[in-house]
C-alpha cells in the first residue's frame, strides 16, 4: 500500500502559499491606499502653505498685485475665500451655507475646501486661517484642472493684503 501522506503534505503546503499571497496582496492594497489618501492630504498643506506666503509677501510690501495660482486636492471642487460673517456674492450662496452648516460659529478661519467634508487627512485642514488677509466679500473660486487662481494685492494705503476672484 501507498503512503499518501504525501499527497497531503503538498496540499497543505499550497494553501498555505495561497493564504499568504492573499495576505500580502491585501496588505499591498492598504498601504498603496493609504499613502494615496496622504498625498491629498499633503496637496491641502501646501496649498495653504503657499497661499500664506504669497498673501505675506504682498503685505510686507508696499504696493503689489500679482495671481496666485495653486494645487489642490482632487476631490476640492471649489475653494473659498473670506469670513462666514461676511456678505456672500451671489454666485456662492449654495457653497456658502454649507460651510455655514459644517462651521455653525463662524470660526476664525478665511480659507475654505469644497465640498465640505472633502478628503484632507483630517477635518481641521477642510478650512484654514490666513494672516494678513482680507476681502470685500465671501466668494468661491472653481479648481480648473486641479488648481486654483486668485489675485493678491495690496496698495500702499492698505494695511492687509486683498484676496479677489481672477477675473
Amino acid at each position: 500500500m501507498r503512503d499518501r501522506r504525501g499527497q497531503l503534505d503538498i496540499s497543505f503546503g499550497m494553501i498555505f502559499s495561497i493564504i499568504v499571497i492573499i495576505a500580502v496582496l491585501a496588505i499591498g492594497f492598504y498601504v498603496i491606499r493609504y499613502f494615496t489618501s496622504l498625498s491629498a492630504c499633503t496637496s491641502a498643506g501646501m496649498f495653504y502653505q503657499d497661499l500664506s506666503k504669497s498673501v505675506d509677501q504682498a503685505w510686507a510690501s508696499t504696493s503689489s498685485s500679482a495671481v496666485f495660482t495653486s494645487s489642490v486636492p482632487g476631490a476640492v471642487e471649489q475653494v473659498c475665500f473670506g469670513n462666514l460673517t461676511q456678505p456672500t456674492e451671489s454666485g456662492s450662496k449654495d457653497e456658502y451655507s454649507a460651510l455655514q452648516n459644517r462651521y455653525p460659529f463662524g470660526g476664525r478661519n478665511n480659507v475654505y475646501l469644497y465640498p465640505v467634508g472633502v478628503n484632507t487627512c483630517t477635518p481641521d485642514l477642510g478650512s484654514y486661517f490666513i494672516d494678513h488677509m482680507q476681502t470685500s466679500s465671501f466668494f468661491c473660486v472653481s479648481a480648473k484642472n486641479g488648481a486654483v487662481s486668485v489675485v493678491v494685492s495690496k496698495d500702499s494705503q492698505d494695511v492687509l493684503a486683498k484676496v479677489q476672484a481672477k477675473t
